[in-house]
Order: structure tokens, then sequence, then C-alpha cells
């Protein structure tokens, strides 16, 4: 069977696609993602696709990032098909957030690959791994400490909309399809220098066990994913039972438990239901070590008296007599007041939540196609007091003129009419002119910045979700 027809036949038995559908490409221009492009392509017409190449540079190898940017665009163009491209410092990034190159590049990635599958209506994100990566991932977890889940190494989706497609393949086959089929995709000499952790696994580590103890470590470990997924997912679905029969999840309010209920189920499943319960009240699991976990099961266990744990996200798990309560922390978040300076095309982080914000400016002229949606908004330059935006979270006394309404009205009082939880309202993320509220984001856009005949260059804002793995 050619590589074509195995990478056919992966996606329909991990059911990672459908026919009709539309879907994000991430291109680097290296080989993976040009050979799994190559794949799409032939797969394109029989299954009616809609492809969307994307494609990010990093601006972290000078003149061979353009002219990776460049390769990508022109080998889109040869194939009908044209290609996102977006430019990101992600060197001045990394030393903003105060993260790794390697995480800051992810963080990237990962929202710009969504916000382009919602600009574009895509239910589905296609990214590069090969069953080398895989091991690597493996191998690098195992280092790290890690459980079942994490031994499982990389989903072949996750989600419900990204995919990895050519998971299978191996680094040596993606390479050899894409000399044999002319497509002569970049290198990226940085994948050869042994400075990262992930790298010199690749060039050192799975060598040396090639050498001294399986020549086919990378296919071992890529089983032994597999086998594990499979456990892995039947724990989760057994904990998420568990879950259902044992947990009171209130709006608004939080997530309760029996301890004796919670205490009488199997190890197994304890940290798994306590991990589902915070990710009920705070929405992610993004940040809830495996440490943190570790001390609320201790508690829940053992604690004599009132405990309380805190999680990131202002989230607090508390033992109390015999119930264990996962709610928000109703005080501590609105002691803290967030706010910062939005720069024109270049991503601001907000820590407190998690959300990556970009502002670009266009022209606006006849034909205008730009379209609002929950996380993306167009506002009129024009009628900016201040040069430069902000982002904050609500204070008291503010107010705001909602879309399609005269006149102001109490903040507090839209949120009430929008149903937007108690909880969850100083979470919510304010992009500001001065003391002016421009939008609610996620919500609605102020009256006094809508687009009309006047407009003539317009700012296009985008609140980027932070879906990313370590």
């Amino acid at each position: 069977m050619d590589m074509y027809d195995r990478f056919k036949e992966n996606i329909i038995e991990k059911g990672l696609l459908e026919k009709g559908y539309g879907v994000v490409l991430g291109i680097s221009g290296g080989p993976d993602s040009i050979c799994m492009l190559s794949l799409f392509l032939r797969l394109k017409n029989e299954w009616d696709l809609r492809i969307v190449p994307v494609h990010i540079n990093h601006m972290l190898r000078g003149e061979d990032s353009k002219k990776d940017a460049l390769f990508v665009s022109e080998f889109c163009r040869q194939n009908g098909l044209e290609c996102m491209t977006y430019e990101m410092d992600i060197s001045g990034m990394s030393e903003k957030w105060k993260m790794s190159l390697e995480e800051a590049g992810r963080k990237v990635r990962y929202g710009l690959f969504e916000s382009a599958a919602k600009e574009t209506g895509c239910g589905r994100i296609a990214l590069g791994q090969n069953l080398n990566d895989q091991a690597e991932t493996i191998l690098m977890r195992i280092m790290r400490g890690t459980g079942l889940k994490g031994l499982a190494g990389i989903e072949h989706m996750r989600d419900g909309i990204f995919i990895r497609p050519i998971l299978i393949f191996k680094r040596e086959e993606i390479e050899n399809y894409c000399k044999e089929n002319g497509l002569n995709p970049r290198t990226d000499l940085t994948n050869l220098e042994p400075v990262y952790t992930r790298n010199k696994i690749r060039l050192e580590l799975l060598p040396y066990i090639e050498n001294n103890f399986n020549e086919k470590i990378s296919e071992a470990l890529f089983r032994m994913g597999d086998m594990l997924r499979e456990d892995s997912d039947f724990i989760e679905y057994a904990a998420e039972k568990e879950f259902e029969k044992i947990a009171v999840v209130r709006d608004g309010s939080g997530v309760f438990i029996s301890r004796d209920d919670f205490n009488g189920i199997h190890k197994a499943l304890r940290s798994r239901i306590l991990r589902r319960a915070v990710e009920e009240v705070k929405g992610n699991l993004t940040d809830v070590t495996g440490e943190r976990v570790s001390a609320a099961l201790h508690s829940i266990e053992r604690a004599k008296g009132k405990k309380t744990i805190e999680f990131p996200g202002f989230v607090d798990v508390t033992i109390a007599g015999g119930k264990i309560s996962v709610c928000k922390r109703k005080t501590d978040f609105k002691k803290i007041e967030f706010e910062y300076a939005l720069e024109m095309g270049e991503p601001v982080y907000v820590k407190e939540t998690g959300d990556l914000i970009k502002i670009e400016k266009m022209p606006f002229a006849e034909g205008f196609e730009g379209r609002s949606n929950t996380w993306t908004v167009f506002i009129d330059e024009g009628k900016l007091a201040n040069k430069f935006l902000k982002v904050r979270n609500r204070r008291n006394g503010d107010r705001f003129s909602p879309l399609g309404m005269n006149g102001t009205k109490k903040l507090k009082d839209f949120m009430m009419d929008s149903k937007i939880e108690e909880t969850k309202r100083d979470s919510v993320l304010l992009i500001c002119d001065g003391d002016e509220i421009a939008w609610v984001a996620g919500h609605r856009m102020s009256d006094i910045y809508k687009l009309d005949a006047s407009t003539e260059n317009v700012l296009k804002i985008t609140i980027l979700p932070t879906c990313y793995e370590k």
C-alpha cells in the first residue's frame, strides 16, 4: 500500500475527517508539513475538501524565516491555494511572557490556527507531527515525570478539532516521499542543533538507544503510546461515568461531591474526577499540575478539619466535613485589577485569563468583508479619542454603549442581561479607548465605534484562545 492510501486509511480508521470538511493546515515549509499538504491536495477533489494553508513566520531565523514564508506562499499558489501568513516576534513574546521560545511559539501557533479556523469556518486543524515526533514526546514526558495519559503521547485527534494525519509515518518515509515527488521542502537548520531538549533527544539520545539497545525504539514507543491511549481512554470514560454519579454541578456556583462517595471509588479514578471538577469550574486545565492535584487528593483522604487547596485560575478545592467543593474564589479575583497596553500587530498576552489579543489595521473600502463574531470585532479607527487602546477587566462604575442602543448602560446591568455568570464577570476582557469601553470581548462592541460611510481605516481586534499542549 502506498503512502497516499495509508494516509487515507488512517484518516478513516481514526475518524479524523469526513468528506466535505474545511481543514486548516499548519504549514511550516519543512518536509512534514509539505508532505501533509501534498497528500491533502490529492485527497481534496476525491473528498470535496476545502483546504486553508496557514504559515506562521516566527521571525527567529532572519532571512531563512522570510524564505520559508515565500516558499510556502509560492508552493500554495502553484497548487491553486491561497496561504494565510502571519509574522510573529516569538523571541520578543518569549521574553515578555517569561517562557521558553518553544512554549511561546506553541502558544501563538495554536491560537492563530484556531482563529484561522473560526474565520474560515473550518472544522479541523491538521498538524504535521510524525512517528519520530511521537517517540521524542514520550521520552521527554518520561524524563519529566508523567502519568498514563502523558505516556500515551500525542493524540491523533484532540478536542475534536486538532488532527495529526501523518503521525503514523516515520521521518525517513516522509523525506523519501518529498524527494520522490520533487517537493523540495525547506530545511530548518536549528533542528540540527542539540540545544533544546527535544533536539537533544532526537540527535543524541534516540540514536544512542538505537545503536546500543533497540534499533526500532521509535516504532516501539509509538506502539506503546497507542496501547496506553486505549487504556487511558477507558479509564477516562469510567471516571466520567463516576463523575456523573457522584458530582453535583451548579452553574455559577461550583461542583460539589460527597467526601465518602469520592474516597469510596478506585484511586485510579479520583485524580481524573478531581481534574474534571476543576475543569468544569475553571474552563480548562492549563497550569493544573500533578503536584497540586496530589496535594488535594491527600487532603481529601486525610484532612480532619477544614482545608482549602488553591488552584490556578482562582479555583479553590475545599474539604469541609463530609463535603468537597470546587468553586471560583469569589473575593481574590476582584482584588486583582489588570490592565495592558495594546500594540498594533503584536499579540499581547493577558496572563490573568490566558488570552492573546491582536490588533490589525486595514483600509475601509467599498465591498469590505470584515465580519465580526464572538472573538473578532471591527471598529472605526477614526472614532478613537486615544492613540492606543488597552485591555483591562471591569471597574466599579463602568458604563457601556452597546451596539444598537442610544445612550449608555451600566456594565454591571449589561452583564446581568447578557446572563454572564457572576463568578466570570471579573475575567471578561474589556477593550478600552481611555475610559470608554469599545468592546466587551465575547459579547458586544460599543455603538460609538461602529463602521459607517465616513470610516476610512478599520481596526480588527481578535482574541486568540490559548489552546496548546506542553
